[in-house]
Order: structure tokens, then sequence, then C-alpha cells
């Protein structure tokens, strides 16, 4: 029989896999890495320089650019053929450029009411949406003008929802604590609702290719949050990295990765449970783009670092994991309604197999009791259940693994 080992699964004892990085911009303490709608790399360090790769980051030309102050965060719009590219640069306050990086205007901040800009996000109509020490400010008009519209906020975090661009999402850092916490509009910033995360230090907002929403808390503990309803209510995972600043997934193998002072940890069960990947060096921004995730590194080891995300392999023979058993694999996956659950055991065991969402709830109990060796079928049918992702947690003995599985409707 053909086994399929899938190296996305995680022991919860040990992790499933040995990641390799290679660093490029050696020496440069990064700030930011983002893309463009053609896929274009750009790249901003603490030594205020910016860098751009055409080729997912294999080379790097540096970007004719002088600033007094580092870019803290990029956005792009869609007007024209290549887009307006933005930096927002603190006290600077904003640079635009109209060609790729080639040629560079700065919207000071005599235009911004005297403010430090912190953050960036585009709705594709060009209007720019600003998170700054001063409040909340808009653009309808690709930046020549600006209205303030929040002010007496100190802002650290805006974002542009995904799937609705007329929503948008602020996290405050500092400032008054009873103003600290997460805001939003749903009318494309003309008017925010009141304080949803009141007292919280909201340091960074970020969204799944699901709608998920993901808010940092740099409070005392550090914690992620998860809104599944465009950011009216949250949870918060029982499980975070101390220190992080960044939080990112990849949509091609629903894995999420977590960075910080400690370093980078990865999460195949919705935040459950995080494993280091490798590198506990201090990483401030992270960045997927195909199978490529890039970390900006800033302590120890400075440089941008790279590494693949190979999702599945695929063994030719029957392959032995350790205990005697082999993983499980599910197919299809996606699915909808039904899929297939495989695994086989080489000696008798107890085994336990359930259904998790991401919340950690078990929605459907499959396997529980003791199964002599061989190779086991089960068939899960997810006909009762909205659409999302979901987990398969196999109990073998002493020993659990966790899958995503994706129920698509």
């Amino acid at each position: 029989m053909r086994v399929f080992l899938f190296l996305i699964c995680i022991s919860l004892h040990t992790p499933c896999f040995s990641q390799n990085w290679t660093t490029v911009l050696p020496g440069q303490s990064i700030q930011t890495i983002s893309a463009d709608k053609q896929n274009n790399l750009y790249v901003s360090t603490n030594s205020r320089k910016a860098f751009k790769s055409t080729n997912d980051g294999s080379n790097w030309a540096e970007l004719p650019l002088t600033l007094s102050s580092p870019i803290t965060q990029f956005a792009f719009d869609t007007i024209g053929t290549a887009g307006n590219l933005y930096g927002a640069a603190g006290n600077v306050g904003l640079v635009k450029s109209s060609n790729g990086g080639q040629n560079w205007s700065i919207i000071d901040t005599s235009r911004l009411f005297g403010s430090s800009v912190i953050s960036i996000a585009c709705s594709k109509n060009g209007i720019l949406h600003l998170a700054t020490n001063k409040g909340y400010m808009r653009s309808t008009n690709a930046g020549n003008s600006f209205e303030l519209l929040l002010s007496d906020i100190v802002f650290t975090s805006v974002l542009v929802d995904k799937d609705n661009q007329t929503i948008i999402y602020i996290g405050s850092s500092s400032g008054k604590a009873s103003l600290r916490g997460f805001y939003r509009s749903t009318n494309g910033g003309a008017t925010f609702s009141e304080n949803l995360s009141p007292g919280l230090n909201c340091y960074r907002l970020s969204q799944a290719h699901n709608g998920n929403l993901y808010k940092i808390n740099a409070s005392a503990p550090d914690e992620i949050d998860k809104s599944t309803d465009k950011g009216v209510t949250w949870i918060t995972f029982d499980s975070t990295p101390s220190s992080t600043r960044a939080i990112i997934e990849s949509s091609s193998t629903n894995e999420f990765f977590a960075a910080g002072f400690n370093g980078i940890f990865r999460t195949t069960n919705g935040g459950m449970n995080w494993v280091n990947y490798n590198m506990n060096n201090s990483i401030l921004s992270l960045f997927i783009v195909g199978n490529k995730l890039f970390a900006g590194a800033n302590s120890v080891i400075t440089g941008l670092i790279v590494t693949s995300l190979n999702p599945v392999l695929i063994s030719n023979t029957d392959t032995p994991v350790a205990d005697g058993f082999d993983l499980y694999r599910i197919y299809p996956n996606p699915f909808n309604p039904v899929t297939k659950i495989v695994f086989r055991l080489d000696k008798s065991s107890s085994v336990s197999l359930g259904i998790y969402d991401m919340l950690g709830n078990e929605v459907k109990q499959i396997e529980n009791g003791f199964k002599k060796e061989g190779t086991y079928e089960v068939t899960f049918s997810g006909e009762n259940l909205s659409s999302g992702i979901y987990f398969a947690r196999l109990k073998i003995g002493d020993n659990l693994f966790t899958k995503s599985v994706i129920l698509l409707r």
C-alpha cells in the first residue's frame, strides 16, 4: 500500500520538520517587508534604506530613497499601470512613488496635522488610511489631501478588510489606557465604533485568507486574539509565544507563523499549540510569497532570512514512523461534504480520533477504543457543519497528531 506522509502534520511531542534558513541582505536590520500587485517585493531597514526584488527575493536592488526616519510599513493602491507605492515614514510623514520606487515624493507632516505616521493601508480605489500618533486620517484622492477623522488617540495599526473595503480596522497601542484597544468602521473610515477591546495594547492587526482577523496585544502578558465576525467579538488563544510582534498565515498550507523577540513559531491547529520553527533570533516582520516565508531579522542575526514552505512530501514506499504506526492521511482535502481518514497500526493500541473546530471544541468523535494492527479507513461527514477549517486529532497510545481539513461548500 502506498502511504502519503504529510509533513505539515506535527507531533505535539516533537516537531516533524527541521527548517533551514538562508540570509539575503546580510547586515541590514529589517523593519518591514511587503509586495505590490505585480508581486515585486519591498523591504525597508532600520538604517533608513529600501530595497526591491522583482524575482521573488533572489536578487535585490537598493532604491533611491534618503530619509531621516525608516519606513515602518508599505502599502499599495491600484491607480495606474504600476499602482502607487506608499511608505509610512514616522516623523517624515509619507513617501510616495508612482513608478515602482524609482522616483519618490514626500508628503510631509505639515500636510498631516503634524503627526508621525506609523501604519498605512490602501483601498483599491486610491483611498489611504493612516494610523498616526495624533489619530486616524484618511485621503480620498491618493494622498493629495487628508482629513483627521478620529483624533487624540495614538494608533499603531490600520487594516482594510480583504472582503469588504468599506470595513476599516484600527488598533491603539499607547496613549491613555482607556483609549487603547480596537476600533472598526463600516463606512470606509467616516465614523468608527466604540472601543471593542478596551484597555488592551493593540500592537498589530492581520487578516487570514478566510477572513479571520488576528490581533496582537502587546500587553502583560502578550496574547493573540482572533475574530471570526469582522472584529465584533474576540477570543484569546490559550497558548501564545511570548513577545509576539507579527503573525501571518500560509493560504496554501493552512499554517500560521508568529514571530517576535524570541524567534519564529508555527502552529497547524489554529493556535492551540506552537512549535519553534528553528529560529530563535529576534524577528519583527513576516511575509509569504508563493512557497517562501520571509522574516526580518534585527538582532544577533540581521538581514532578510528566507525558508521554503514544503507542505506535502510523498513517499513512494511505506514509511515507518515512531512507535510502530503511520501517520494518517485525509482525502479529499478540501472536501464537500465527505472525506476519508486513513491510518495504520503496526501493533495493537488504543486509538482516539476526533474532529475539532478552530476554538478547540470537539464537533464529532469518530473512533475511540482499542484497535488491532492493520490499516483503517474511516469516513467523516461534515454535512451538518459550516464551511471552514477543522482539525482531525489522532491519538494512538501516548502519541498525538493533528492535521487541518477544509470543508468547502
